[in-house]
């Protein structure tokens, strides 16, 4: 009898419903560790403001994943703003660095025991686009295209909000130049063509 027992229990087991069951546990961990291999091999990319960020988190309840899974934006001060744990700082750090920091976080905070985040960011996209922040309508990036202007990524971003005092700051290569929507306007040849990385900030 008990040997019967145990023959049917390894039917059980080895059923195409138990197999089947015992991967779709399993493949979100497969998933990630497929990516995080992957990032291993590419030279990580220092998180700065205006950077865009994908993150992707296992070992939680599906409800929770579809509310933390997705591209968050990096801000003025450096921080994204993250479900259950609001800002969290990102800028200076490596996207390997930010999971690890925000798994901490929610384990500290009580709210996931063994939370496994991954996040990611693509170099190649970055030098193709252009950085806007401050007080524009939609803060992010702008897709680059040639003899692409100041006065066109704002307008790209949304516009100037309605607290702007016209003031824009363009960072290139870490230097930074000052310029102005009043200056734009009376001379557009100050309206400076943009390269791949510009970073442009409006006051």
């Amino acid at each position: 009898m008990r040997n019967k027992l145990g023959r049917l229990r390894k039917i059980e087991r080895d059923s195409p419903v138990a197999l089947k069951d015992r991967m779709l546990r399993i493949l979100p961990f497969l998933t990630l560790a497929f990516l995080a291999v992957s990032s291993l091999h590419a030279q990580e990319t220092v998180l700065r403001a205006g950077h865009q960020v994908q993150l992707r988190i296992a070992n939680v309840p599906a409800s929770e994943q579809s509310q933390i899974n997705g591209l968050y934006h990096i801000d003025d001060d450096g921080k994204v703003k993250i479900p259950h744990l609001g800002n969290q700082p990102a800028a200076g750090l490596t996207p390997s660095k930010l999971a690890n920091q925000m798994e901490a976080a929610f384990r500290n905070a009580g709210i996931f025991s063994r939370p496994v985040i991954i996040a990611s960011t693509s170099a190649t996209d970055e030098r193709r686009k252009v950085s806007v922040s401050g007080e524009v309508g939609r803060v992010g990036l702008v897709p680059f295209s040639d003899g692409l202007r100041v006065s066109e990524a704002i307008t790209a971003a949304g516009g100037y909000s309605d607290f702007s005092r016209g003031e824009i700051r363009l960072t290139r290569a870490g230097e930074p130049y000052k310029l102005s929507r009043k200056q734009i306007s009376a001379d557009p040849k100050t309206d400076i063509v943009l390269e791949p990385g510009d970073a442009l900030e409006v006051r």
